[in-house]
């Protein structure tokens, strides 16, 4: 189990055993899906995503291509899409990351409202849904490369 805190990082319990890695304002956390010793996390309004390595200690901060003025909203959506382990940060556009955060690209336009979720489709790895802060729902049809999305369909 993993997840922020305010003002107490990033914690996490496992075998009854609780950790906390990175300080301050913990955000969203997802666990890679490929690696269970790997987990992604974001502190202070979105702004530092960093990769752990539960099982050696060691932290990499993994912010490289996303713009430091895109913070997103406090807790931006961080996920980790188990059919390909792409890693997905929301700010005012959505950015994949296909290296464990080693390398983002943005995948789609700057939307009118800051991203609020992301989520990929269980049954299609090119389908992903992104709700934003002005109540829109868009959805990608082809996995965000193209740029492709169709407004509340």
């Amino acid at each position: 189990m993993y997840g922020g805190t305010q003002d107490n990082g990033t914690i996490s319990n496992s075998s009854n055993r609780w950790g906390e890695y990175l300080g301050g304002d913990g955000g969203l956390a997802a666990l890679d899906s490929k690696n269970s010793n790997i987990i992604y996390a974001e502190t202070q309004s979105a702004g530092d995503l960093t990769r752990i390595d539960i099982k050696n200690g060691s932290s990499t901060k993994i912010s490289s291509g996303i713009p430091s003025n895109d913070n997103g909203i406090w807790a931006a959506p961080l996920v980790v899409d188990p059919s390909t382990n792409t890693l997905f940060s929301g700010r005012s556009g959505l950015y994949a990351s296909y290296n464990q955060g080693m390398k983002w690209e943005r995948i789609s336009p700057v939307f009118d409202g800051k991203i609020t979720s992301i989520a990929p489709s269980q049954a299609n790895p090119d389908v992903i849904f992104i709700g934003t802060t002005n109540g829109e729902v868009w959805v990608t049809t082809e996995g965000g490369g193209s740029g492709l999305l169709d407004k509340n369909k």
